[in-house]
């Protein structure tokens, strides 16, 4: 659709008032794709895109405004373009080759079905074998190349449960020793505590807890206690550090946009919006989702973002905004720790609290669509406490007891701050 890095260039001022501070991007090395995940060589930026002039411009601008870049590195596979598949496909046997794929005989072959293995059984998308020395040697030293000469902060890593972890772990030491900051993200669509233990991801997409949310807020298919309970569990498996480091997800470029799955119901998808940003991790917004764009899978999901403003739903906008400014504003919602509440009532209203030291954050969302009246029990830590502020409408409601009392309207929600006195 056009876009490259000189859009992105174009468009800093509004990602900065939006109030964003790291960019991940999609595959921008060469490829014959629209969606780039077929690499066909991994130094080179895909002239679409730019040249390196212009990502260094990019990210030297980023870095000055304290935003950070992050690449998608592919390492699953490539195109069958890519310099050592065409060698094995030109020399059959006979290429150096040969070990850094997975061909079950010679020659190799697309048609009618490819006799090696490949992503999603498409030919086009030879697997890689990374547990092969010489094949992840050239994919370290294209990670070290990108990171070190351009300034690149971080990577998330498409496909990364099909990888040897081995080949993980050897790719955090020699990353980490380079750059002990750059953050390494996998993507792992199932529970992935096991890829947590300090020996190969600092964090994942949070593909499960995304499912808690589409079923509670956009299918509702499950109701608040039954949601909780999945919470809670889903907790348990994570030591704090890691919880508030999850990359929290709504809308992705492989999933139908929030607000399509909410049947275009601007409640539900702020009720979910509202979770993202105060449930612990660090919230992704999927570029478009910010002014109420819509898409079902792919490719309708990854249209290229609307910049006629006159199409932007303001209030979708506002309330991001809104939540980003207040969580940079909280140490509780950063890395807080989450507890649920306990209610009297409606119990289609859910209740939970982050705390750190001093601070106390209450969020509420009535999830039924009739208003709800309930009492929530806020806990020891409120005691002596007499009242909350509403951080969105400036309000004070009474605490009285350790307790607080709400009559909410349908889908409505609320963050309160316990007040100074």
């Amino acid at each position: 659709y056009g876009g490259n890095i000189k859009g992105i260039i174009s468009k800093l001022d509004y990602l900065i008032g939006l109030g964003i501070n790291a960019i991940y991007l999609n595959p921008v090395f060469l490829s014959d794709s629209y969606h780039r995940y077929d690499i066909i060589d991994y130094y080179e930026l895909d002239p679409v895109f730019g040249g390196k002039d212009e990502l260094r411009e990019l990210v030297d601008l980023c870095h000055s405004k304290g935003i950070k870049i992050i690449f998608d590195g592919v390492f699953n596979h490539t195109s069958d373009k890519f310099f050592a598949f065409r060698d094995v496909l030109e020399k059959g046997e006979a290429s150096s080759y040969k070990q850094w794929y997975f061909v079950d005989s010679f020659p190799a072959v697309n048609y009618p079905i490819p006799n090696y293995e490949c992503f999603s059984f498409y030919g086009g998308m030879p697997k890689l074998n990374t547990a092969n020395p010489e094949t992840a040697r050239y994919l370290f030293d294209v990670v070290k190349y990108w990171t070190l000469e351009f300034g690149v902060d971080g990577w998330r890593f498409d496909a990364a449960d099909e990888v040897a972890r081995k080949f993980w772990r050897d790719l955090r030491r020699e990353i980490k020793a380079l750059k002990k900051d750059v953050v390494l993200i996998g993507e792992i669509f199932d529970e992935a505590s096991s890829w947590l233990e300090g020996d190969q991801f600092d964090t994942v997409l949070n593909y499960p807890v995304k499912e808690f949310i589409n079923d509670l807020f956009a299918y509702r298919s499950i109701d608040v206690e039954l949601f909780k309970m999945r919470i809670n569990s889903y907790i348990m498996k994570f030591n704090k550090n890691v919880l508030n480091s999850m990359v929290n997800i709504i809308s992705t470029h492989d999933t139908p946009r929030f607000l399509t799955l909410c049947h275009g119901d601007k409640k539900r998808f702020e009720l979910a919006v509202v979770f993202q940003f105060t449930f612990p991790g660090v919230p992704l917004v999927y570029y478009g989702d910010e002014v109420g764009m819509e898409g079902e899978t792919d490719p309708d999901c990854r249209k290229p973002m609307v910049w006629d403003e006159g199409k932007w739903d303001r209030s979708i906008l506002d309330l991001y905004r809104f939540l980003i400014e207040t969580r940079k504003e909280s140490i509780a919602l950063r890395v807080g720790e989450y507890s649920d509440l306990c209610t009297e009532g409606d119990k289609g209203v859910l209740a939970y609290k982050r705390e750190y030291g001093t601070e106390r954050i209450v969020v509420v969302m009535n999830t039924y669509n009739h208003n709800a009246g309930v009492t929530i029990e806020l806990g020891n830590s409120f005691r002596g406490l007499a009242r909350m502020e509403d951080l969105r409408e400036k309000e004070f409601i009474p605490v009285e007891g350790c307790k607080i009392k709400l009559s909410l309207k349908p889908m409505e929600w609320r963050i309160y701050k316990a007040a100074e006195e």
